[in-house]
């Protein structure tokens, strides 16, 4: 018997459940779908551009170079998993394959088209929900009701968090495959770019080894996390905010894993407030992957018809390019395109200008960041664009920010705006 492990956004082999419960099987194989949600469009706009998909790649080789230093390998298709898994597994003599349940509607919507066209083959789909910190049946029994807002959810899961602890990795030490005629390709088959390292904030690598070495360094006994809380609303340099995000959404580190390491630091160096706010952030990210899953569809949809959503605004190619000449977004939007990142205070401030000065649908908004930061993940980024918006979970009603104030708390000195709008 053998199994294939369909990797989504888990792309390490330590504790990976999908790659453990392969390992009961005799032999192992291991595919990545670059599926519409990384090759198609939404509303007109590329929903990965090329730095996004460079660092995707990135991930993928260094897997890639793991599994066949235990003897095994990862092949890369291009398609829609309902159309390609089914004969990949057919051909390799699969009986199962294992994957990873994901919160975002579309995602659900391909879980169940994947599970169908494999039973149709008798090949049996296992998911493993390795994404978040608690079990969806965990938040639906604590909190008994739909999820209305943040406070809320952190009142039922705050003290959880002390329980989580470092544990012994768990890494298979051996694959087993019969040579097959699919091979890894060795090319991206989607256009990437490395964006401007000289300007960025930091270097983004992709994999697991990167992921860790930036945890480590993070909360280290005297490292950044002792100021986290102080410092995170800053936007130039490297450790102001942990900036670990990029390696989360992609799975080469695990929420678990930088609850655990946090938990640790304090457990050696002592809590303060600022070890404690990095904890209550990765509980946000944990909030909108359940609102995700409470929202459904509406999530990417709204309320608005997505045939009225146009991109023939000139306002909106202004803002996309970073010309709008509002210094502080244009900074952020130009920061943003030549590197795939942008600080949490640029995105709620830019996502504000859009939604509330220039009275665009939010929606374009959420689709131009998608295409564009490295750390994309669907819950987290269309959640908080309605929640600027005032969609969802915001009890004011949405949030609306006074951008010449905003810029003169946070760049002062227009070292940012500077920094990024002086010419190369």
């Amino acid at each position: 018997m053998s199994a294939l492990v369909w990797l989504r956004r888990n792309l390490r082999l330590d504790n990976n459940p999908a790659i453990l419960s392969a390992c009961e099987t005799s032999e192992q194989y291991f595919v990545f779908c670059y599926d519409k949600q990384y090759t198609g469009q939404w509303l007109g706009i590329p929903r990965m551009s090329a730095i996004r998909s460079s660092f995707l790649w990135q991930s993928l080789c260094e897997l890639n170079e793991a599994l066949e230093a235990r003897g095994g390998r990862l092949i890369v298709l291009v398609g829609e998993p309902d159309h390609v898994l089914p004969e990949l597994a057919q051909t390799l003599g699969c009986t199962q394959v294992e994957s990873q349940a994901l919160f975002a509607w579309e995602e659900q919507q391909q879980e169940q088209r994947v599970e169908h066209a494999l039973a149709s083959q008798q090949i049996t789909l296992r998911l493993h929900q390795d994404y978040s910190l608690f079990q969806n049946t965990q938040v639906t029994a604590a909190m008994g009701k739909p999820l209305t807002s943040f406070s809320q959810f952190r009142r039922h899961f705050e003290q959880q968090l002390h329980d989580f602890h470092l544990q012994p990795s768990s890494s298979p030490s051996s694959f087993h495959s019969v040579a097959n005629n699919y091979d890894s390709i060795s090319v991206s088959p989607v256009a990437t770019a490395d964006g401007d390292q000289q300007r960025a904030v930091m270097k983004f690598q992709g994999g697991r080894a990167a992921g860790l070495q930036r945890l480590k360094q993070y909360v280290s006994y005297s490292g950044p996390i002792r100021h986290y809380k102080d410092t995170r609303n800053e936007l130039l340099g490297a450790d102001f905010s942990s900036k670990l995000s990029p390696w989360l959404n992609l799975g080469c580190l695990t929420p678990e894993e930088v609850i655990s390491q946090v938990n640790a630091h304090e457990a050696e160096a002592g809590e303060n407030p600022s070890t404690h706010w990095l904890k209550i952030e990765v509980l946000w990210r944990e909030f909108f992957q359940h609102l995700a899953m409470q929202r459904g569809s509406e999530l990417f949809l709204g309320d608005a018809k997505v045939a009225e959503v146009t991109r023939r605004h000139a306002s909106f190619a202004q803002w996309s390019q970073g010309a709008l000449g509002q210094r502080f977004v244009d900074a952020n939007m130009r920061e943003l395109l030549a590197t795939g990142y942008m600080s949490n205070r640029g995105r709620q401030n830019t996502a504000s200008a859009l939604i509330h000065d220039l009275a665009l649908d939010w929606r374009l908004g959420a689709a131009w960041f998608e295409s564009h930061l490295i750390d994309y993940d669907p819950a987290a980024n269309y959640g908080n664009w309605q929640y600027i918006a005032g969609l969802a979970a915001n009890p004011r009603g949405g949030s609306w920010f006074n951008l010449e104030k905003q810029a003169h708390m946070y760049d002062p000195e227009d070292r940012y705006t500077n920094h990024w709008l002086k010419s190369n």
